[in-house]
């Protein structure tokens, strides 16, 4: 059953929610979490001779698939570089793209943000794609234009050297490469409210972003996750540790269905 908050309603009606896509919806069009991307590399580098039992290994377990990332770039980054693009570029991906991305055009604010590399927004949709290192202009120009657009925040699969995926990419992305990046958001949270879908609650993104804007910007949006089934313990972690309100749906209830519910 939808729960939807009627401060986030009305929000929508009037154009003022800005969407943050994860890679739970790039999954929805057949795309690797990223365990299953880290693993499937792991895989593949021991198919060619490389030793990852050791501290990549250790890292997949931990969960520190950033480290897990530059273990394996370090190791070869050319093989790094085509088994990425093996994964996440595949040329018949568009038969996969989920139902539920038009609701998009019809729902959200002129700019979508996401950390995912792929093109299923833009496939899917009217909007058009924007990265900040490759085309730094386009900020500018789509806050004047106010034409719709996708941000994606960590990079592009078509310029592989703009991806965030490793250690190495977080911490250049984290520091000085990422300001301008962060100065947009900023600029946008001035306008819209956020609404985060396909990130699981323990994603750090969330929590930088939240915490970024509470450090330097003096508009504090509202923030929400889209979260299945969630229990009153979590939402209540949500609120109080990570400043997020969680809408929640039925997990049995696909996200067309759930996209679906606000146009009623």
């Amino acid at each position: 059953m939808l729960q939807i908050p009627q401060e986030l309603i009305d929000q929508f009606r009037d154009k003022k929610v800005m969407l943050f896509v994860g890679s739970g919806c790039s999954k929805d069009a057949g795309f690797p979490s990223w365990k299953e991307l880290i693993d499937e590399m792991k895989r593949l580098f021991d198919d060619q001779g490389y030793d990852t039992a050791g501290q990549i290994s250790g890292y997949i377990k931990r969960s520190d698939f950033k480290r897990a990332a530059k273990g394996l770039h370090d190791l070869d980054a050319d093989l790094y570089r085509r088994l990425i693009l093996r994964q996440i570029d595949p040329p018949n991906y568009r038969g996969h793209i989920p139902s539920w991305y038009r609701y998009i055009d019809l729902l959200c604010a002129p700019v979508v943000a996401t950390t995912n590399w792929d093109n299923v927004i833009e496939d899917a949709t009217s909007y058009r794609r924007m990265h900040w290192l490759t085309d730094p202009r386009s900020l500018l120009e789509q806050r004047q234009s106010n034409r719709r657009s996708v941000f994606h925040v960590h990079g592009h699969i078509q310029n592989f050297d703009t991806i965030v995926h490793n250690k190495d990419d977080y911490d250049r992305f984290n520091g000085a490469e990422g300001d301008e990046a962060r100065r947009y958001l900023g600029r946008l949270a001035e306008g819209y409210s956020f609404l985060f879908v396909g990130y699981s609650l323990a994603d750090p993104f969330i929590t930088d972003i939240v915490n970024d804007m509470s450090r330097n910007w003096k508009a504090q949006p509202d923030f929400f996750k889209l979260e299945p089934n969630p229990t009153d313990e979590s939402r209540r972690i949500a609120r109080e540790e990570h400043g997020l309100t969680l809408v929640p749906y039925d997990k049995e209830v696909n996200r067309a269905g759930f996209a679906g519910g606000w146009l009623v």
